[in-house]
């Protein structure tokens, strides 16, 4: 992967404190972006559409949340 989970939480006490996670299980680095294979990127379990889908709804409900 191209940031293991692992890598990802250890780096949390460099973000806010109240900074929300949201993991998107079977995504992956290229999907989320949308530009192509990256090297050492996971493969994805879940298809780019439902990735996204995801993403817009996470998306919707922090803009919500303002």
């Amino acid at each position: 992967c191209v940031e293991t989970p692992e890598e990802s939480l250890a780096a949390l006490p460099l973000l806010p404190a109240d900074t929300t996670v949201v993991t998107i299980e079977g995504g992956n680095h290229a999907q989320y972006g949308d530009y192509g294979d990256q090297v050492g990127d996971c493969e994805a379990t879940i298809t780019s559409s439902s990735q996204k889908g995801e993403i817009k709804y996470e998306l919707r409900d922090f803009m919500d949340s303002l």
